[in-house]
């Protein structure tokens, strides 16, 4: 008999990322002739589900997108990936966007427009609780609205869901996350955030997990 495997659950972002390389990045009030452009689906939560559906899991995506010409091709992307999107929804405005200038030495300069990402609201959350409830793990970042995910992370702790939280964009977080999160994964500037060290990884993973989480990656 084949197993049945819960399905990771990601509250998260969708963006389209408009991608312009340029020689250089322009500084203010300069002009430049760019060499391409792109626009490419992206977004930590959709990255996330992308990812986590390649690998052969059952994934569903709780979020938002605007009713743009955006909007259907980022739930087309992750649809195609094998994404479930039912849990989804367009709203009125713009979709998440990053328009993000690349530079021919690798430097960038990034805005990330939250658009309909800032739209996910804790009543949307509590919407698709039967999602969450049936969850294997619930995948958090922190480009939807801090106050969405401190609830996501409330709600699962009540339904006894585990929750890894990408926390990226660093930003200050309540002092009940620490103790609601399974996994933790920050990079090294985000741990530095935290933790204000600039450490060895083992050193800073275990003063992270003396802050009451479960397990740091």
């Amino acid at each position: 008999m084949a197993e049945i495997r819960k399905p990771i659950v990601v509250v998260g972002s969708v963006t389209m990322d408009m991608v312009t390389c340029t020689p250089q990045i322009p500084s203010v009030g300069q002009t430049l002739i760019g060499t391409s452009f792109s626009t490419t689906p992206g977004g930590k939560g959709a990255n996330q589900a992308v990812a986590a559906a390649r690998l052969g899991y059952p994934v569903q995506f709780i979020g938002k997108v605007g009713d743009d010409v955006y909007g259907p091709q980022l739930i087309e992307n992750l649809s195609r990936a094998g994404v479930d999107t039912s849990a989804m929804s367009t709203v009125t405005g713009s979709s998440g966007l990053a328009p993000i200038f690349l530079a021919e030495n690798g430097q960038n300069a990034i805005v990330v427009v939250p658009g309909a990402n800032g739209k996910v609201d804790s009543a949307y959350v509590d919407k698709h609780v039967d999602v969450i409830r049936n969850a294997g793990m619930v995948l958090c970042q922190l480009e939807l609205p801090l106050e969405t995910i401190d609830h996501t992370l409330a709600l699962c702790a009540q339904l006894g869901v585990p929750v890894m939280l990408d926390p990226a964009p660093a930003a200050a977080l309540s002092e009940s996350v620490w103790k609601q999160t399974a996994w933790f994964t920050p990079n090294e500037t985000e741990a530095a955030f935290y933790l204000d060290d600039g450490s060895e990884p083992e050193p800073i993973a275990q003063k992270l997990l003396a802050r009451g989480l479960r397990g740091v990656v």
